[in-house]
């Protein structure tokens, strides 16, 4: 029969205060009602008991003393000096006592099923947190490797993007200084061809007037000679025509040079009058003729020649703008993409870290509670198997030398 203290301490005597002695929670019904009596009678006289002298020197007496040495064997001889003093058969005793055997059988039995139990389901958590940890473990490896990547590899995107709307402003800038250059030397060539076209017709012009075209049509220089009149009209035919050659305005200077010098003659219509004369002048005409001719037709196959140059540098410059334009639009999905990556990655760490963090967390606690359990457990069967063991050694003195016992428990107040 125990008594049931706080936190599950038991022990024979509700007063005596054991303490850590047997702690352990209860399993089973009560001890049998044959100890009731004799461990109430104990708790009435345990005050009054003392250790037996150490002038003893039987073995026997000698393993008594040593049982006197913890709580629990000097609650097991208590319980047996008072069940010898009531005068009851032995054999009741050592059945109590038996009785007493197999109750802690039976809850160390009771015990083990329990703890095995928990330390399985112990095993089951830590390995499942164990994995959890790992996962986690290997999910923020994995978001940190890709973050080393992506951050990195999100720098140069951006600076790729600043370089390639550079070179775009660039390319266009150079399409339209293509453009404006073109329409400068577009203009350029309508002037010069002007200018040609114009000192073209002066000069035909210029030519008609001191010309001969046969014996009968003399030219104009010739008939000014006939009547003063016409001479007067000529005259001023030739002014007209000697001022235009003076405002001709050519882009060789040689030609400029050679017209001064024909307005400088036509200007003089008497000097024309010299057959001579007159042909040197009409070989000037002529060949100035043919040189501007000749520089017309060198203007156009230029102006040719400039205008498959500015298509063909329109066109590279427009396909290198399309393959700009198409670069940075590569590039800009691959900051966009890029850069959902690393938000991903970023929470994905963040994840793992938190996981990481309760994982570790449960584990510990798990893992303490686990210990705990096997250390009260330890603890527990430690104390049974002390109880039993005291108990056994009792029984056997009792089955073999009740006497010797008897004796001792008549001594333990001398």
């Amino acid at each position: 029969f125990f008594f049931q203290a706080e936190d599950g301490i038991r022990d024979f005597c509700l007063s005596r205060g054991l303490g850590d002695v047997y702690k352990r929670q209860v399993h089973g019904g009560t001890m049998n009602k044959q100890v009731t009596a004799l461990a109430l009678i104990f708790c009435l006289m345990s005050s009054t008991f003392a250790a037996l002298p150490a002038s003893s020197t039987s073995p026997v007496f000698a393993e008594l003393q040593k049982l006197e040495q913890s709580s629990f064997g000097r609650s097991i001889l208590t319980t047996v000096e008072v069940h010898l003093k009531t005068g009851e058969p032995v054999q009741n005793l050592i059945n109590l006592l038996h009785n007493m055997l197999l109750q802690l059988e039976e809850e160390q039995r009771a015990s083990d099923a329990s703890h095995s139990e928990f330390q399985n389901s112990c095993e089951v958590d830590i390995t499942a947190l164990n994995s959890e940890i790992a996962a986690a473990q290997l999910s923020k490896q994995e978001a940190s490797d890709a973050l080393n990547i992506d951050e990195p590899r999100l720098v140069l995107l951006l600076q790729d993007e600043e370089r390639l709307k550079a070179e775009i402003i660039a390319t266009q800038e150079h399409i339209a200084q293509l453009h404006a250059n073109r329409q400068r030397e577009k203009a350029q060539f309508e002037e010069n061809i002007r200018q040609i076209n114009e000192a073209l017709v002066v000069f035909n012009a210029a030519r008609k007037l001191i010309e001969r075209t046969s014996d009968e049509y003399a030219s104009l220089v010739e008939k000014s000679s006939n009547t003063l009149g016409t001479a007067k009209g000529n005259n001023n035919v030739f002014a007209q025509v000697s001022a235009q050659l003076a405002k001709t305005k050519l882009q060789k200077k040689g030609w400029n040079s050679i017209a001064q010098v024909l307005a400088q003659i036509l200007s003089n219509s008497e000097r024309l009058a010299n057959q001579a004369v007159v042909g040197r002048v009409i070989s000037l005409f002529d060949q100035l003729t043919a040189n501007l001719n000749q520089a017309a037709v060198t203007e156009r196959e230029n102006e040719e020649r400039r205008i498959q140059i500015y298509n063909r540098s329109v066109e590279e410059a427009t396909q290198r703008l399309n393959d700009l334009i198409a670069e940075l639009n590569r590039t800009q999905y691959e900051i966009h993409a890029t850069q959902i990556r690393i938000e991903q990655n970023r929470q994905k760490l963040a994840e793992a870290i938190r996981t990481l963090r309760e994982k570790n967390e449960q584990l510990s606690l798990r893992t303490k509670e686990c210990n705990d359990e096997n250390h009260t457990y330890t603890t527990q069967s430690t104390s049974r198997t002390s109880e039993r063991e005291i108990i056994a050694q009792v029984i056997e003195i009792l089955e073999s030398r009740a006497n010797l016992l008897r004796q001792y428990a008549q001594n333990r107040n001398a």
